[in-house]
């Protein structure tokens, strides 16, 4: 049998998920329950502790499952990209709203009332799910509670279709392994919340979305200057993933700079090269 990959399955040796009761020993299964985040954005954590390190973020609105809780720390997984860890239950709710609204720009902010100049009770990001009940003026309402700038705001199915042109607004924002707002996102991140916004579910890791997203145009040891590359083309090496531009331009979240940036394909390939040896593993196409 194939083993699972417990990054995307609830597994542990004491506790497990009971759909997975047929496929993995453990001490206890349990069907969980679900809930939804009620803030900008949690921490997903590899153990619970905050110190831990941060394997992604789960985003307002989004729905988990919640399999066990302790101490404010609740082993749960995300639904909407199947990830599983550790995040503290303070920022989760059980009461479930349907979403009917995306957050369409970079970031935005949800104000205790219908006022720009209010002080806002939390910040959003892309990505984010809403369900809009009322409006006032420029603004709508959230059933959560609080309101939001309209235009921010895109009805679920009206999607970009710019994949590049939503990575390049996300330019000058800092790295952050496991991050995925633009106060800090990592390179999957970044191609996984583009991607949400053209209204195409990806994987949370550049592993999974090498063999998961769109059709592989080359995959193996790639020669770029033999390829006629399209604008948002997904360029894969191991552990890193990027997005083409045009004319030979490339954005990706990077740890050399600490940042979000665009540059020259060619230098990027060389440079990485140069680095870590490693070359392009495939570039893959929606």
């Amino acid at each position: 049998m194939e083993q699972l990959d417990r990054r995307f399955h609830p597994i542990r040796e004491d506790l497990a998920a009971a759909y997975l009761t047929d496929q993995i020993t453990a001490l206890r299964y349990v069907d969980g329950e679900d809930y939804q985040v009620t803030k900008g954005t949690v921490a997903l954590r590899r153990t619970p502790r905050d110190d831990a390190p941060l394997d992604t973020e789960l985003l307002y609105g989004e729905n988990v499952r919640v399999y066990e809780t302790i101490n404010d720390w609740s082993w749960l997984q995300n639904k909407t990209d199947n990830y599983v860890g550790y995040a503290r239950s303070s920022g989760l709710n059980a009461v479930l709203h349907k979403p009917t609204h995306g957050v369409c720009a970079v970031a935005t902010f949800l104000y205790p009332e219908p006022d720009m100049k209010a002080p806002p009770l939390d910040r959003i990001g892309m990505g984010a799910r809403v369900t809009v009940t009322d409006n006032a003026g420029p603004f709508l309402r959230s059933v959560a509670g609080g309101w939001i700038y309209s235009k921010h705001l895109a009805p679920l199915g009206q999607n970009a279709s710019d994949l590049a042109g939503i990575a390049l607004q996300f330019l000058g924002a800092p790295y952050l392994w496991g991050g995925k707002t633009s106060l800090g996102l990592d390179c999957s991140g970044l191609v996984q919340i583009a991607l949400d916004r053209c209204g195409v579910p990806a994987p949370r890791d550049t592993d999974i979305q090498a063999r998961n997203i769109g059709i592989s145009i080359g995959n193996g040891a790639i020669d770029i200057r033999n390829l006629i590359l399209a604008r948002g083309d997904l360029i894969f090496w191991p552990g890193h993933v990027g997005i083409y531009v045009d004319e030979n331009i490339f954005v990706h979240a990077n740890a050399t700079e600490m940042a979000v940036t665009e540059a020259s394909l060619e230098d990027i390939e060389r440079g990485i090269k140069t680095t870590t040896g490693d070359v392009i593993t495939d570039i893959r196409r929606l």
